[in-house]
Parts: structure tokens; C-alpha cells; sequence
């Protein structure tokens, strides 16, 4: 006999104490991730700089980290990265914010399977236009959207990126989306089942 899972609202979620870890929601299922190591910071760090470089001071979105994308009581997601539309005011309550251009995850082993199998998913289903899933150890980056890919605004902002990449992860991550979209239609593109979303592997 199966022993039903528990669910929790975003209210519980934040009653639980600070203690460090990162505490979501899909649906109502708790992940539970710890805090990230310094190389998974380091990326994020740098992925923050590009493309803050990119968009400027008095740019179309904002880039925060981590973020929050909340969507009634049952769904209660933190991105490693986030970008979303200047037009929501800094301030404005993460409710309130939708339009979200980009979420970034950096798997570790730790989340890794979080990441991919609910969080990836839930990303596209509330309407994030683009997803990107930074695996460290195959110095790769899943990029997936419901539409197609945001190459207008990203693409000179790997450029930007490519001057930050010293780290040796992160240098092969952005060699890879930046051979991506230059050949991009070369490039392999895996459709998954429902059909609605597109998912291209660059390394």
C-alpha cells in the first residue's frame, strides 16, 4: 500500500526556519536542495555579468539571483537566475511579476534531478520563454523553450559572456550556445512528447 506524499502551500514553505537550504514547490511537492557550492556561484556570477553587460543600466529586463516565480499557493519556484521584464518596477512583489524572458538552473548532484524532471517543466508550463540547464561536469547547457529561442535579445550577450570565462566549466558552456546559435540551422533540436517543447543540447 502506497503512502500518500505530503503537500505544502507556499505559506508553509515560508514558515519553515532559515537554516540555509532552498525550499520549493511544484504542485504542491516540497524540493528541498542545500546551499550551492562555490563553483556553482561562480558561473551564476558570471552568467550575471554578461548579461547585465548586455542589457545596461536602463535595459528592457532585469537579471537577479536567485530569483522567484510564485504562482498560487501550490507552485513556488527559485532560480539559480532569473530575467524578467523592466517594466514590473523594482519593488513589485514576485506575485506580481510574469513575462519572465529567462530562467537559468546550474545542476549539481544535489539537484540535478529536481531540476530536470519537475522544475524544467513547470518553468514552460507558467510561461518562462526560455530555459537553460548548466551541467558543470559536461561543460554543457540544455536550452529549451516553448517557442523559438530568444536570439535576438541573448545573442550579443554571448559575447559579452565569452570575456568572462575563465572558469574552465563555464569557458566550454559558452563556446558551446555560442557555436549553437551561430550555426543554428545545423543544429539538432530533440521535441519532446507533448510536443510543445523544443530542447537543444550545446557543448
Amino acid at each position: 500500500m502506497s503512502i500518500p506524499l505530503p503537500t505544502y502551500t507556499v505559506d508553509m514553505v515560508r514558515a519553515f526556519p532559515d537554516d540555509g537550504q532552498r525550499y520549493e514547490l511544484v504542485e504542491g511537492m516540497l524540493l528541498v536542495t542545500p546551499a550551492p557550492a562555490s563553483d556553482h556561484q561562480v558561473v551564476i556570477s558570471r552568467l550575471m555579468t554578461a548579461l547585465n553587460i548586455y542589457l545596461g543600466p536602463n535595459g528592457p529586463a532585469y537579471v537577479v539571483s536567485p530569483g522567484e516565480i510564485e504562482v498560487a499557493q501550490k507552485l513556488h519556484l527559485e532560480p539559480d537566475l532569473l530575467v524578467y521584464p523592466s517594466t514590473f518596477r523594482p519593488g513589485t512583489k514576485w506575485t506580481q511579476i510574469d513575462g519572465w524572458w529567462l530562467a537559468v538552473e546550474v545542476l549539481s548532484p544535489s539537484s540535478k534531478h529536481y531540476d530536470r524532471d519537475y522544475k524544467l517543466e513547470a518553468y514552460l508550463r507558467v510561461g518562462v520563454a526560455e530555459v537553460w540547464m548548466v551541467d558543470l561536469d559536461r561543460g554543457c547547457c540544455e536550452v529549451s523553450g516553448v517557442d523559438a529561442f530568444l536570439i535576438g535579445r541573448l545573442q550579443n550577450m554571448l559575447t559579452c559572456l565569452s570575456r568572462h570565462r575563465q572558469a574552465r566549466s563555464s569557458g566550454r558552456i559558452v563556446r558551446g550556445i555560442q557555436r549553437g546559435w551561430r550555426e543554428k540551422s545545423t543544429t539538432s533540436w530533440r521535441v519532446a512528447t507533448n510536443g510543445s517543447r523544443k530542447t537543444t543540447e550545446l557543448c
